[in-house]
């Protein structure tokens, strides 16, 4: 989440998709331009979670719920 964006977040960019579906993909953008229910993780609550300077295990470990959350979030909107 090293973004030179104001209050970053992770969140799930929705798109059309190639078969003319919606494609999901991750993407960091500012929080006052990304609609809410789509952010997956802030870097507030990134920091709180792992720190200033996470070792590899702690980010390993951490990425299972991240992606946990990123399913559930896709899952609710069908795709």
């Amino acid at each position: 989440m090293d973004s030179s964006a104001e209050l970053p977040v992770l969140y799930i960019n929705y798109g059309p998709g190639d078969d003319g579906g919606t494609e999901a993909e991750l993407d960091v953008w500012a929080a006052g331009l990304v609609h809410q229910p789509d952010i997956v993780l802030t870097h507030a609550s990134a920091l709180d979670q792992l720190g200033e300077e996470p070792s590899s295990e702690s980010i390993t470990a951490f990425l299972p719920k991240v992606q946990k959350a990123v399913d559930q979030m896709i899952s609710v909107r069908g795709l």
